[in-house]
């Protein structure tokens, strides 16, 4: 029997090397990875057991600038009883990635992941002089796209709208162009990375222009709130009679 051990063992090794395997995360570009839609942004999530991982798949501009590239890891970290809970990442051109923890639900049967974190903000010298509340949502991709081809979600890009003149300060603006799951961002600066300080619902109307603007971003009011937020996701509301006021 003794002469065979050596066999035996052998087939054990190779057995548990294609467990180990089996067990490797699913390579996006296999098309088998479930892809994810973030801000703009595609991501595809790797799962393995409990663990969960979300990377970069195709960041937008805003990102690239911010140092994200393909295949950047995000999000890492553990599904616990129909939450995720782990650690996030913001990317800083100057810093790199300074990580935080965050956690929060996975909604609309699986299709929908909400993170939220306290984030660090840095100075210019990357000392982190405080925090933010910072919200992360993921909304899951038919399988195989691997760029987003629907408009709920913020990776859509409109058309050049027509009512897109100049705005009167004081002139009350709706939310357009955004998901049914979705909501527009008020930020604290007219940055794609600044705290984000509220937000608005897709349907919101009562956003009130303040007259400030810095290239894509306009300063608004909503309810009491104060803050930037995109120019192409908003316009002026129409009187009745049709007449943008």
């Amino acid at each position: 029997m003794r002469k065979y051990f050596p066999i035996s063992l052998g087939l054990a090794v190779t057995m548990m090397a294609l467990v180990v395997a089996a067990r490797e995360p699913l390579d996006a570009a296999s098309g088998k990875a479930s892809l994810w839609a973030h801000n703009g942004s595609t991501l595809y999530l790797m799962a393995d057991g409990a663990t969960r991982e979300f990377h970069y798949n195709a960041p937008r501009a805003g990102m690239l600038q911010a140092g994200a590239r393909p295949g950047s890891l995000l999000f890492t970290g553990r599904s616990i009883n129909g939450r995720y809970v782990g650690t996030a990442y913001i990317f800083n051109r100057q810093c790199g990635q300074l990580p935080y923890q965050v956690s929060g639900p996975i909604l609309d049967n699986y299709e929908r992941v909400v993170l939220t974190g306290q984030a660090p903000r840095v100075d210019a010298y990357c000392n982190i002089l405080g925090s933010h509340t910072d919200i992360l949502e993921f909304s899951l991709l038919q399988s195989g796209r691997t760029v987003p081809s629907v408009s709920d979600s913020y990776a859509y890009d409109p058309p050049p709208s027509t009512n897109r003149g100049e705005l009167s300060p004081g002139v009350e603006l709706t939310v357009i162009n955004v998901g049914l799951n979705d909501v527009l961002k008020m930020r604290e600066d007219a940055t794609d990375d600044s705290p984000v300080i509220d937000i608005i619902p897709p349907d919101g109307k009562g956003v009130v222009y303040l007259g400030e603007a810095q290239g894509q971003w306009i300063f608004v009011q909503y309810d009491r709130a104060k803050g930037w937020v995109e120019r192409r996701f908003v316009m002026p509301l129409a009187s009745r009679g049709g007449r943008i006021q």
